[in-house]
């Protein structure tokens, strides 16, 4: 049987020490990275914003550097980006989850 107060101890020690890092931030991709993201998919706006979830007025600010993706956002473009069928997929199992999306 483990020992709560110990794995608690090391727990906490461990948090501790990583807790003074600063968080990974991912690199936000500029107007142009955008774009050629979603036009190298061969993708409209509307296409690319419907596949991916995101959404569409947000893509148009971001090609037109008229706003910065959040780092969520980012995260989502820098995987697509990487591998955009397994972010395609991944995306798709969650929407066939009942627990992820919201239905009211």
């Amino acid at each position: 049987m483990p020992n709560t107060d110990s794995d608690l101890a090391l727990a906490l020690a461990y948090i501790e020490k990583e807790g003074r890092r600063r968080p990974a931030r991912w690199k936000a991709p500029n107007a142009n990275e955008i774009k050629q993201i979603r036009e190298g998919l061969g993708l409209t706006q509307e296409q690319f914003s419907a596949r991916y979830g995101l959404s569409l007025v947000s893509l148009r600010k971001w090609e037109q550097n008229r706003a910065t993706p959040e780092q969520a956002a980012i995260m989502v473009l820098r995987m697509i980006e990487v591998s955009p069928e397994v972010t395609g997929s991944i995306l798709d199992k969650a929407r066939e989850s009942p627990t992820v999306l919201e239905t009211s």
